[in-house]
């Protein structure tokens, strides 16, 4: 569904930004820190998910530094795919994550689309808790969907108002 998110965005959360081109090395970084390789997202692929017209970011900086950030992707009229949600180690466990979840649901909502879904590691104990407490239910199970072998849970959620 290319263009969904071409529009201006105009928040009412101010502390909540869309992100930008002009965001790609603090993406890139907050990403490297999160995930170790080969997880990590390669920057060109950050590159891309800052400009595409079907995909859309948003973050919470306090001053230049990106606390956290969440990365949508919109597959259909109906579904989008959460491709990241990356918070400042030294962040966790503030809300940034659950408060980002919340504000992309709403905004999906917005704009019509009935589910999102994600995939996550299976050993990712504090994606899977904040997750299914933000209303995502496993789906399915990926074997080896990471490229070290690791298998993932598909989560989904409708998007009916919270």
């Amino acid at each position: 569904m290319p263009g969904m998110f071409g529009e201006e965005w105009a928040g009412t959360r101010p502390e909540i930004i869309r992100l930008g081109l002009s965001d790609l090395n603090r993406c890139y970084s907050l990403d490297q820190a999160c995930f170790s390789q080969p997880l990590a997202f390669p920057k060109n692929f950050f590159l891309y998910l800052l400009v595409a017209p079907d995909c859309i970011s948003f973050g919470i900086k306090k001053g230049r530094r990106l606390q956290g950030f969440i990365t949508l992707q919109v597959k259909n009229r109906e579904q989008a795919q959460l491709i990241t949600l990356d918070i400042a180690l030294d962040q966790r466990r503030r809300g940034i994550g659950k408060k980002l979840l919340e504000f992309a649901h709403s905004y999906l909502r917005e704009r019509g689309l009935k589910e999102v879904f994600l995939e996550t590691a299976v050993n990712n104990k504090p994606a899977l808790s904040l997750y299914k407490k933000s209303g995502y239910q496993p789906l399915r199970t990926l074997k080896k969907y990471y490229p070290d072998g690791a298998d993932a849970v598909r989560m989904g959620k409708k998007l009916s108002a919270e």
